[in-house]
């Protein structure tokens, strides 16, 4: 179950993060990223921006360049073998606006996997995935633009 916690958020690459629950999750990222047990993770607009200058004539590549042309930050706060998972899980799932509409919910057991986005004319503008099992926990939250039809895209690749 680790390994697709880990692959979803490069399945889903990409996306735009509001206000309210920028701040919230953020401040909520802020507060655990330094805890011993905890890895953090922050690619820049600026990083992908960098990505997108490169000149490549690989048509994979070329496909991949054009759904992660509009995308912002990514951040990622990921921990395993801890005592109170679904409690960070529970925290964190409180935090997210109801102005977001929920794409996935999957409960095996006491594990659960939440994604989140917030959408305008086919483009996804927030996006939050969130995992929670007893002894794990994984948010990831992106930031930037992606178009519905560029979603496609990305399992030919």
């Amino acid at each position: 179950m680790k390994q697709i916690f880990f692959t979803l958020p490069f399945l889903l690459l990409t996306t735009a993060w509001g206000g309210a629950q920028q701040n919230d999750l953020t401040a909520f990222i802020d507060k655990y990223k330094n805890e011993k047990g905890f890895t953090h993770a922050f690619v820049s607009k600026d990083l992908f921006e960098v990505a997108t200058q490169a000149k490549i004539a690989d048509t994979d590549w070329k496909k991949l360049h054009h759904v992660i042309q509009n995308l912002g930050s990514l951040s990622l706060l990921a921990a395993d073998s801890i005592q109170n998972g679904l409690a960070l899980y529970q925290e964190a799932r409180t935090l997210v606006g109801t102005d977001f509409d929920e794409l996935l919910a999957v409960r095996d057991g006491q594990d659960n996997v939440r994604v989140w986005a917030k959408a305008e004319d086919a483009v996804i503008t927030d996006l939050v995935l969130l995992v929670g099992t007893a002894d794990e926990f994984v948010l990831v939250c992106f930031a930037g633009q992606l178009e519905l039809s560029n979603l496609a895209e990305l399992p030919r690749l």
